[in-house]
């Protein structure tokens, strides 16, 4: 049973420091907290596996794994914009400690009102509080939004979600039973949604806006015959443990945040409202062969049905569609694979040593648009950014050998060499020491600190699979756009 806290719209304060001090409680510092399974009863054991394997529970993980990768795609690009244009990070810390606070504590508490019952996932988060989030610590704020960042690019494209590890967590959570497993994976999830959407947070209320967050009707009829399963083995768990008072007290505050939720009719594909939909159709399409089953897959038009029965995310819908029970060898939460080689984005995969920045991803959103520049100056708000294109074809194909190997390693060489080309095509309006600033910014290499020896060293010529991607992916494109 949820503990009852003090009204989190009236007693904000109280109710994070009730929370607080039950993170505390079960994660001590210096300590390792005990195993949760350890302190389970057998029958509790029991009916946590067996609800692992209902439909309902499996479908109801894809539903999470697909909103928290929608959310960290827009997380991650309102957030490159805002460390790099925006100085985002200085401004931050240059705030007051109790204006951090004030911030982080609307964060959590905005978070804590997403109507899925998101607010018990802070349980999961050692690290969710306000001194932490406040602070300068590797799990802050601003740590955790870098954290939260691509490896690579930026991308509209769906792609695994980025779990956020913690040993104080692991510790609680770890088991070797592998239908528990499960159980834990979708704690992980839990647990990774919640933060994601606590920076989400933080991050509108440093800009002053608050996301009215819209939650789907849920995959199943509170009717359903997996729905009702659940309620009869949970029934008899508490009343075998002569602890028959809990479960009503549970059902009772189930149905009051039930009334409280305003669920809305999403497209299973595209997650467009049905009120958005043009009043040619009043309702969205069913899916018949999954309303059988007591399963409720809306689609807003037979486009998204048929994208989703093949392409569907994290998995295809004909994987599950009319089915009572999931297919193990397709387990819950699967990404389907996507073809994404350096041919078709333009962008090599980083060094495993190598972090790109804030800065660097933003700069390789702008030159992977359909007609790139070779590289962006970008200004802060409200000046444009500028193109900088080089025009001669010998020199554009060094240049972009040479970008392509700094996106690798951050290899200085390489960045200096970039800086040699851009100071004499960049336009009057940028000087050079803005020039080796930005780069710094997206590669970490100082130029100004460089010593003479570098501007010396030889730079090995490029490989016959550098010549072959460079060629196909950047310089034929370019000059089709010069013919047109």
């Amino acid at each position: 049973m949820a503990q009852l806290r003090p009204d989190k719209d009236k007693y904000r304060k109280a109710w994070n420091k009730s929370w607080e001090d039950d993170l505390l409680d079960r994660y001590p510092p210096g300590q390792k907290p005990p195993n949760m399974f350890s302190t389970m009863s057998p029958q509790s054991i029991h009916f946590l596996k067996a609800a692992e394997s209902l439909p309902s529970v499996q479908l109801e993980k894809d539903v999470r794994t697909k909103e928290i990768c929608l959310l960290q795609r827009d997380l991650a690009q309102a957030a490159v914009t805002g460390l790099s244009n925006d100085n985002l990070e200085e401004r931050w810390r240059s705030l007051s400690q109790q204006r951090r606070e004030e911030l982080v504590l609307e964060g959590l508490y905005v978070t804590a009102c997403v109507p899925n019952g998101m607010e018990n996932w802070r349980l999961w988060c050692p690290e969710m509080t306000v001194a932490g989030l406040s602070g300068t610590n590797d799990r802050d704020f601003i740590h955790l939004l870098k954290m939260l960042l691509p490896i690579d690019q930026l991308k509209e494209t769906l792609g695994p979600p980025l779990l956020l590890s913690n040993p104080t967590f692991e510790e609680l959570i770890m088991t070797n039973d592998p239908v528990l497993r499960r159980t834990v994976d979708r704690f992980r999830l839990n647990r990774s949604y919640f933060i994601t959407m606590a920076v989400w947070s933080i991050f509108n209320a440093f800009y002053g806006n608050r996301e009215r967050i819209q939650v789907g009707k849920p995959l199943y009829r509170d009717n359903s015959k997996a729905n009702k399963d659940v309620l009869r083995q949970a029934r008899e768990l508490y009343k075998t443990e002569g602890e028959l008072f809990k479960f009503s007290e549970i059902q009772n505050d189930y149905l009051r945040r039930k009334e409280a939720v305003t669920h809305e009719s999403l497209c299973c594909h595209c997650n467009r409202k049905e009120a958005d939909v043009s009043a040619e159709r009043e309702h969205f399409q069913v899916c018949s062969r999954c309303k059988v089953v007591g399963r409720v897959v809306r689609y807003c038009s037979v486009e998204c049905q048929k994208k989703d029965w093949k392409h569907g995310f994290p998995r295809p819908h004909k994987a599950i569609c009319g089915k009572d029970v999931i297919d193990e060898e397709k387990p819950n939460g699967s990404i389907p694979e996507t073809k994404d080689t350096e041919l078709e984005s333009g962008i090599p995969p980083p060094d495993p040593s190598f972090k790109r920045s804030p800065d660097l991803l933003h700069q390789i959103s702008f030159i992977t648009k359909p007609i790139p520049h070779d590289y962006v100056y970008m200004q802060p708000r409200p000046f444009d950014d500028i193109g900088i294109d080089i025009p001669d074809i010998e020199a554009k194909v060094f240049f972009t050998f040479m970008r392509r190997r700094a996106m690798i390693s951050g290899d200085p060489i390489a960045v200096l060499s970039m800086y040699a080309y851009l100071k004499i095509f960049a336009p009057p309006s940028i000087s050079e020491d803005q020039l080796k600033e930005q780069l710094r910014k997206e590669y970490g290499v100082d130029i100004k600190l460089l010593g003479e020896d570098y501007w010396g060293k030889e730079i090995y010529p490029p490989s016959e699979e550098e010549q072959r991607i460079v060629k196909e992916r950047w310089i034929r494109p370019a000059r089709k756009n010069d013919e047109s």
